[in-house]
């Protein structure tokens, strides 16, 4: 049958996410990843012999957060989309986005980010 997935989300410890928000400041310029952590215990304090990283995705499946075996959906598709684009001008300043000019068809830089070569 295979494995199944519980929504976990609204459980795991606060000091767990601590802990990926540090993993995930190590791969600065990604706006959003998904940390794979293994963990004795998601809803205890993490200490360094409770847990490892596993493994940081830059492009996560969210499956799992949408559709999971037990527990609430969770839209985490809405929360990327949020990260990226502003209702205003449809760029966020969080992500890299290049935009092709109409009359020189040239990558042109985007609020302060550096042009790709």
């Amino acid at each position: 049958k295979g494995a199944t997935c519980e929504e976990y989300t609204d459980k795991v410890h606060p000091s767990l996410i601590e802990v990926e928000k540090e993993t995930l400041a190590v791969f600065n310029g990604l706006p959003y990843a998904g940390v794979d952590i293994l963990s004795r215990d998601v809803t205890a304090e993490q200490t360094p012999d409770m847990y490892r990283v596993l493994e940081v995705n830059s492009v996560p499946g969210v499956t799992m957060h949408m559709k999971p075996s037990d527990g609430e959906p969770r839209n985490v598709v809405k929360y990327i989309a949020d990260m990226i684009y502003d209702e205003k001008t449809g760029i966020n300043d969080k992500s890299a986005m290049f935009l092709m000019s109409e009359n020189e068809k040239e990558k042109k830089e985007i609020k302060g980010m550096p042009r790709l070569k």
